[in-house]
């Protein structure tokens, strides 16, 4: 669940239909909802074979021949030949013209998945059944609140606030529950190691008031704790990976008079390395982390606290702390992108405003970019694009989704930087059923193309919902 200012709600769940709709992009504003909310393989077609090269004409046999044609045949025969050839000529044009198509074909699905900047999509929107789903009354798996992809793109495992495990699977768009923790299994983050053998899931649980690691082993299919990560009093709230494989785990303490975040270098086998965490004092509850560039070009850790206050900081390649501003808002989520040159991070507070992390600087003037109800960000795979999530938002309805398309962007503002909206359309209708309380809280996009997950919800009015998107003129998805 999101944490506002005012705390934490608890309900049950509605099961979903399957339906879809298509959603082009439009220029992000106001929806009339400015209310805050809190928490989410290249398909070219192959070249077309190459014409047939022409037949060379058999040479004519030497001497006489009693069946030799009439000057009068040979020219009938050059007149066939003639025609023949104008036929294999046409053949060999039309040919050429379909490998030209093809190669057109294959050009314009190249542009769409390396074109920088990406073209602005249009996006399509499927609800997963949820109602498959086994202890459906005892344990419903409502607000789900964090998703994450496999590297290969096959399945992506999402966290249920009442600790479920559930899979989709890509090639069958279906869900099976793989684990299931208990209703004090508080999930809060899932993230796979870059080989695919782990996925690591942080919860709180919330009846020992402890922090605990759960790993997923991807040959055994199976969620198991981490021994020795159980941390009292501790949330474990992220988790990021560098571009090189190096980890960060970041917690913090439930003090609101003396909020503490911990930073540990992390291993997927060994867990914590206890001896080198970073910790420090701060003005909010820290909830969030992501690798980017500090004044160096070098590599930073750049932080986000956006609990009963703000707080943003970064510390540097050489290991030193650098406040951030102080009149953001409340910033509880950033993103940072695959290829470790910046992070978006999103004042909610502000009431859905982008602002990014670059170069050990934050671009957070406040005419930033904005989308009205936003809270989380994530970034595709290749780094093209991002979106932003909000929740539900009135006039029309609508579940509030901003993309975000990478560039150099030299000046950094709303006049400059445009998210386009591309919400889900007629929320509070069938499939969706949302109502006011529904927040989309993570998404993942699928590796290697432009196709993904949201998940979201409501635990104060029973709702859950896994959300297939794709980008109808990006890059597409084997399968």
């Amino acid at each position: 669940m999101r944490p506002r200012l005012l705390g934490l709600a608890v309900g049950l769940i509605t099961a979903l239909a399957l339906a879809s709709c298509v959603v082009a992009s439009g220029a992000g504003g106001d929806d009339g909802d400015g209310g805050a909310r809190d928490a989410v393989p290249d398909g070219r077609p192959g070249d077309a074979p190459a014409a047939d090269a022409p037949v060379a004409d058999a040479p004519a046999p030497d001497g006489s021949d009693t069946d030799a044609p009439t000057q009068a045949d040979a020219a009938q025969s050059d007149a066939g030949q003639q025609d023949g050839t104008q036929d294999d000529a046409q053949k060999d044009d039309a040919a050429q013209s379909d490998a030209a198509q093809s190669d057109a074909a294959q050009s314009d699905a190249s542009t769409a998945c390396t074109q920088i900047p990406a073209t602005p999509g249009v996006y399509s929107y499927t609800t997963i059944p949820l109602n498959t789903l086994p202890n459906l009354s005892s344990n419903p798996p409502i607000a789900l609140p964090a998703v994450a992809w496999h590297p290969d793109g096959a399945y992506a495992l999402a966290l249920a606030y009442s600790g479920r495990v559930i899979r989709f699977t890509a090639a069958t768009s279906t869900v099976d529950q793989v684990a299931d923790l208990g209703s004090t299994t508080q999930w809060k983050h899932a993230s796979f190691t870059a080989d695919g053998s782990k996925a690591v899931l942080l919860a709180w649980d919330s009846g020992a008031s402890t922090g605990r690691i759960h790993l997923w082993d991807h040959a055994g299919g199976t969620v198991a704790e981490m021994s020795g990560q159980a941390a009292p009093g501790i949330y474990y709230e992220s988790l990021a990976w560098s571009p090189g494989g190096a980890a960060k785990l970041l917690g913090r303490n439930n003090n609101a008079s003396n909020y503490i975040v911990y930073l540990w270098p992390f291993d997927a086998t060994s867990g914590r390395d206890t001896a080198h965490v970073y910790a420090r004092n701060t003005a909010a509850g820290c909830q969030d982390l992501a690798y980017a560039t500090d004044q160096y070009d070098a590599t930073a850790i750049a932080v986000t606290c956006g609990i009963n206050w703000l707080d943003v900081f970064h510390i540097d390649s050489g290991g030193q702390y650098h406040a951030g501003p102080t009149s953001i808002g409340n910033v509880s989520r950033i993103a940072g992108r695959p290829q470790g040159d910046y992070a978006l991070a999103v004042g909610w507070s502000g009431n859905g405003k982008l602002y990014r992390f670059k170069q050990g600087q934050w671009d957070a003037p406040y005419m930033s970019p904005q989308g009205l109800g936003g809270y989380q960000v994530g970034f595709s795979s290749d780094g093209r694009r991002a979106l932003m999530l909000g929740g539900y938002g009135d006039s029309p309805a609508k579940g509030q989704v901003y993309e975000y398309v990478h560039d150099t962007y030299g000046t950094w503002d709303s006049a400059h930087v445009l998210l386009m909206d591309v919400s889900i359309p007629n929320f509070n209708m069938a499939p969706w059923a949302a109502d006011s309380s529904v927040e989309l809280n993570d998404v993942a996009f699928r590796p290697g193309c432009e196709q993904g997950l949201i998940v979201g919800g409501s635990a104060s009015t029973g709702k859950g919902y896994i959300i297939r998107f794709t980008v109808d003129n990006g890059c597409t998805c084997p399968g």
